[in-house]
């Protein structure tokens, strides 16, 4: 129940999976263009994109979660007592560089490369998903124009950044982005799809 204009597919198989839209796709956009969002998320279902995000999404929380664990842990973060943590955080991070640098680099060399990797995915995920919603509707006008709109809203849904590669649009604007952007998106349909839409 959202005015944001968005879309995912969830479950690990194609038997237990649901596609979500949001209240504000369906009052939007048009029959066609609802009929290319839900073939995108329905190729998501086929193609094990679901299960397969999911898992890269455990993989790199868990480096993550190391990650801020083992930081708080040498600042004093956690504690509720911010004087006593400033007075022991320069013998913290002393310890904590001595003993425990590798263990902190080794988690970088871990959770940056998997952050990349699953952003990297994500997207080449989100154009086999829109070229399998094309094959399904034989209609990537209505697709083109339903990013279109979709990217000319300005609502979004407040969820995790965990979450944006399983929706429709999400983050483009960076290096961890998880999807393409609109543009690259709307050039590859024009290109390899016959979209006429600008």
């Amino acid at each position: 129940e959202s005015n944001a204009l968005n879309a995912f597919a969830s479950g690990l198989t194609p038997d237990d999976s649901t596609i979500f839209v949001t209240r504000g796709l369906l009052a939007k956009l048009s029959d066609r263009e609802i009929s290319a969002v839900i073939a995108h998320e329905f190729t998501h279902i086929r193609n094990g994109d679901s299960r397969l995000m999911l898992t890269a999404a455990v993989f790199v929380g868990i480096f993550e979660n190391l990650f801020h664990h083992f930081l708080s842990g040498i600042t004093g973060a956690h504690e509720k007592n911010s004087v006593n943590a400033a007075i022991m955080l320069p013998a913290r991070l002393t310890v904590g560089l001595i003993v425990f640098g590798p263990l902190v680099f080794s988690f970088a060399v871990c959770w940056i490369p998997s952050m990349i990797g699953r952003a990297y995915l994500s997207r080449a995920r989100e154009y086999l998903a829109d070229a399998g919603a094309v094959e399904i509707t034989k209609d990537s006008d209505a697709l083109v124009a339903a990013l279109l709109r979709i990217d000319e809203c300005n609502e979004h849904l407040a969820i995790p950044s965990s979450m944006q590669a399983m929706m429709i649009a999400g983050d483009a604007r960076s290096v961890l982005a998880t999807h393409p952007t609109i543009e690259d998106r709307i050039a590859a349909l024009r290109a390899y799809a016959g979209a006429q839409l600008p």
